[in-house]
């Protein structure tokens, strides 16, 4: 059994500037199949509380790009500029590299 040396957190950012993480989870790795699942859940229950998701915002690391990647199969992820259809509400959801965020991973 291996421990967990960080956590993955999901954070809300809205429109006006609210602002709060919402999920945590701790981790030894963030792979990115089980990024996708659980940011697929995240985006299902957020919009369970009534919350709506628009876009997706990562860092620039490896496992975020798989993630990312991964919602454009046989596409050119560009040519879609880079939206896919949120399986929830039928409407465009904008996936976001930003490499100006910086990582930052909670140690235990």
């Amino acid at each position: 059994m291996e421990v967990a040396t960080h956590v993955l957190q999901f954070v809300f950012s809205g429109k006006n500037g609210f602002r709060f993480p919402f999920a945590h989870f701790p981790t030894t790795e963030a792979d990115p199949s089980s990024l996708y699942v659980n940011f697929w859940r995240a985006v299902g229950w957020l919009r369970k509380f009534g919350f709506q998701s628009n876009f997706c915002c990562c860092d620039v690391g490896e496992a975020n790009r798989t993630f990312i990647k991964m919602h454009f199969k046989d596409k050119d992820a560009v040519k879609e500029r880079f939206t896919t259809i949120n399986p929830y509400t039928k409407k465009p959801m904008v996936f976001l590299l930003d490499p100006s965020v910086s990582v930052h991973y909670h140690k235990f």
